[in-house]
């Protein structure tokens, strides 16, 4: 029969308790493992981000053709008309491009809560952040221009218009005249699949710029969520009115620039190495922030005659 002493018994129990070493190694197996798995935790939860962001842009597309469909023209993307007429199934005086597609992104109530009252129009909802308007990567833009005020003011999204599809270039530098084309897909004779109508943004680039804001207007193209404000050749950008735009090759994006570095009318993301962009025909595609500029203007471009070469 074999009995332990009560030295052995206590060298035995001194035996089963962890060194210091042992716990070192312990805790250092445990880091490296956090190590490996943290990454594709990230990876994983920016996938699901980028996908909810592909979806809002298609969501967008899908609108445009919704709208299309309904009206047989884009909508503008400012309706400067003074004339309220929305009970003929015109374009609601004072909207934005954003607003006039609210009925087509299952908002039709903000859409009817902004339009019961003429006089004032959009007012009523231009403060509601709207979570299709906005790209979860983007952690860290404000949801609202003014959000220390009771309720927060002017509602900011992360995607912005092509003002050479929504807008009207041929009329020049004119303010907010330039605004609304009252074009139809028939124009749009580089094919729809390769025509970009939509493309992400920084809500804010920095805290002294402008945020992009989606229910302003033309009275500071500055806060407009859109971008390629200027004539169709890209050569040069419209100015009037407080205005901002950059066309031609070098509006291409933006390489995941820091808010303080980034430049707020051009496109750019937090995905990593490019961005998120809704075509005309409803689809979304990514973007590598490396392609080449003149392909990019020719995505950017509905009537360019580039689409024989472009991807």
């Amino acid at each position: 029969m074999n009995i332990l002493t009560g030295d052995r018994l206590f060298r035995s129990r001194e035996r089963a308790a962890f060194t210091l070493v042992e716990l070192l190694v312990v805790i250092a197996i445990i880091a490296t493992l956090i190590g490996l798995l943290l990454p594709a935790v990230q990876s994983s939860r920016e996938a699901a981000r980028r996908s909810k962001c592909s979806n809002n842009l298609k969501q967008l597309g899908l609108a445009v053709q919704g709208y299309h469909g309904a009206r047989r023209r884009v909508p503008p993307f400012w309706n400067y008309s003074r004339t309220f007429n929305y009970g003929s199934g015109g374009d609601i005086s004072g909207a934005s491009l954003h607003f006039s597609l609210l009925p087509y992104l299952e908002e039709p109530a903000m859409y009817d809560k902004g339009t019961s009252d003429w006089s004032t129009g959009y007012w009523n909802v231009k403060n509601n952040f709207i979570e299709s308007f906005a790209c979860a990567s983007d952690a860290i833009g404000p949801k609202w221009a003014f959000p220390s005020t009771s309720p927060p003011e002017w509602a900011t999204t992360n995607y912005a218009g092509n003002y050479q599809v929504f807008g009207n270039p041929d009329v020049g530098d004119v303010g907010g005249k330039n605004m609304k084309s009252d074009g139809s897909f028939r124009l749009i004779t580089d094919g729809l699949s390769k025509t970009i109508v939509f493309a992400e943004r920084y809500r804010q680039c920095n805290e002294m710029s402008s945020p992009a804001l989606w229910a302003h207007g033309p009275w500071a193209q500055c806060y407009m969520a859109m971008l390629h404000y200027g004539p169709r050749s890209g050569a040069y950008a419209y100015g009037q009115w407080t205005g901002y735009g950059q066309g031609g090759p070098a509006s291409k994006p933006q390489d995941n620039p820091s808010p303080g570095t980034c430049i707020w009318y051009l496109p750019q993301s937090y995905h990593p190495g490019g961005i998120r962009v809704g075509m005309a025909d409803g689809s979304a595609q990514f973007i590598t922030a490396s392609i080449d500029g003149d392909t990019w203007w020719g995505m950017c471009t509905p009537s360019g005659g580039e689409s024989a070469w472009l991807p």
